[in-house]
């Protein structure tokens, strides 16, 4: 048995190997980077600890601590004061930040490039269209991305005047199922853990995805500091440059990134875990992904982000869409595809 599992390991690391050759940085002179997530550590953060764990980051001298995330709000807050180098945060929370608070903060990467966001209730409850939640009790943390963005999509759907009750992340599905709350705000990739709990109630959960309802923008990508992308541009381009490549990698290798990554949560179950990163595959790809590689983003795209934001959330100012990201720091893609061959899209 103690073979087999060496031999197990072993193979994931072979399975690395085409992308490492050339030379590892010394870990001892590795740079330590502190990289704040979105959110608790879950299935879609699979291909982030193939990054740490299987050398792509050490490839280029990085040494990166994960700390979870309490909404993106809060870590795009938290990457402008400096609290951490680098982030994972939403392209909504992120106008929102620079539009009303002036916050310094860019996206370099995206991740979800199609609108990942959803409104769930009680399929009880009846709702045909959003505009039927008017009047509802919503349950959600503050600085939760959806409930950032839920201006724009109340304003695009017409939803009159809501009920919102401030809960941490672990009330929120209790909350919904007991009939406390009325709706939920969540990633997609909510629904493989809520499902399951609500059925095991008799209960059905439906769901309103906002880029279906008149809101989509882009989701979550990659973030650091403005003033860093001249003071620390190599560190930048090479820390996006890991995980894209591991991004890439666990496209194909979805078996190994998901064991890698189940001793990360070890209270979930394997087959849930497997839900989240299907549902994360799902929307790495949109037209400019496809087109231009991982991490890219449209700068029409972009634009409409910002302006749907702007106008339905009511920002302060419209901010300039060329302030909020940039492509410049992303790896050449036909290089990431030329090592992974034709099994990359």
């Amino acid at each position: 048995m103690e073979g087999e599992i060496s031999m197990r390991k072993h193979g994931i690391a072979l399975a690395a190997c085409l992308f490492l050759l050339g030379g590892l940085a010394s870990q001892a002179g590795a740079q330590k980077t502190t990289f704040l997530l979105d959110w608790i550590i879950y299935g879609k953060h699979a291909p982030f600890f193939v990054a740490k764990d299987m050398g792509f980051y050490k490839k280029y001298g990085i040494d990166v601590t994960y700390k979870r995330g309490f909404g993106s709000g809060r870590t795009i807050k938290d990457i402008a004061s400096g609290v951490g180098d680098i982030g994972f945060a939403d392209a909504g929370s992120l106008v929102n930040g620079r539009a009303n608070s002036n916050l310094k903060v860019t996206m370099v990467a995206m991740g979800h490039a199609k609108t990942i966001m959803i409104a769930a209730f009680l399929k009880k409850k009846g709702y045909k269209t959003p505009k039927d939640m008017g009047g509802a009790i919503i349950g959600a943390p503050i600085g939760n991305a959806v409930r950032v963005v839920w201006p724009a999509f109340a304003e695009a759907n017409k939803i009159s005047k809501v009920k919102w009750v401030d809960m941490g992340y672990g009330s929120v599905l209790p909350s919904l199922l007991t009939g406390k709350t009325d709706v939920a705000l969540w990633f997609a990739t909510e629904l493989p853990t809520a499902l399951p709990k609500a059925s095991k109630r008799g209960l059905e959960i439906d769901y309103f995805n906002y880029g279906k309802w008149g809101v989509n923008i882009y989701n979550n990508g990659v973030i650091v500091r403005d003033p860093d992308m001249e003071k620390r541009a190599k560190f930048i381009k090479n820390t996006v440059r890991a995980l894209m490549e591991a991004f890439a990698w666990s496209t194909i290798h979805v078996d190994d990134a998901i064991k890698n990554f189940l001793k990360y949560a070890p209270a979930m179950s394997e087959p849930i875990i497997r839900e989240h990163f299907a549902i994360m595959l799902e929307y790495l790809w949109d037209d400019g992904t496809r087109r231009h590689g991982l991490g890219y983003m449209d700068h029409a795209k972009m634009d409409k982000t910002v302006e749907t934001l702007t106008t339905l959330s009511k920002l302060k100012r419209r901010i300039p869409t060329n302030n909020l990201y940039t492509n410049r720091f992303l790896p050449q893609w036909e290089s990431i595809k030329a090592k992974l061959g034709d099994k990359v899209r």
